[in-house]
């Protein structure tokens, strides 16, 4: 078995008696390509509208319409340095929903677009990972 990067992983068997004379060998490959909502570099977005969204980049040719409405967690890399300034690396994932991807209010669109939904990739695929406490009793 072989590793690359943590992400690529390569492995075979080999048969107990090996008659190199007799030798065939079949390679198989295989690549997953799953739409993901990727963090940007400078991630936070806002405050807007009285929340905190977060930058995303899209990857894959998701059905992002789908993703509206729904609890998400993160997960993925996370790099990072140690306490010796060491650049380390470390998979994490989030095992409760922390963002949300608002959906476009019914009553603010028309029958058009409610049969079909759009948006812009960059304004409207923002999840919303805090609200903001304002307290109007100024």
């Amino acid at each position: 078995m072989f590793e690359r990067s943590g992400s690529t992983l390569v492995t075979f068997q080999l048969p107990q008696t090996l008659d190199l004379s007799k030798l065939h060998f079949k390679i198989i490959g295989s690549h997953t390509d799953s739409p993901v909502l990727k963090l940007r570099p400078i991630t936070i977005y806002g405050p807007s509208f009285n929340c905190n969204q977060i930058q995303v980049a899209t990857y894959g040719g998701g059905l992002w319409n789908t993703w509206f409405d729904r609890d998400l967690t993160l997960s993925g890399r996370l790099y990072y340095k140690d306490e010796d300034s060491i650049i380390k690396t470390k998979l994490v994932h989030v095992d409760r929903p922390i963002i949300l991807l608002p959906n476009f209010c019914i009553h603010l669109r028309n029958s058009d677009e409610r049969d079909f939904i759009k948006f812009n990739k960059e304004r409207h695929l923002r999840p919303i990972i805090a609200l903001n406490n304002i307290d109007n009793k100024k």
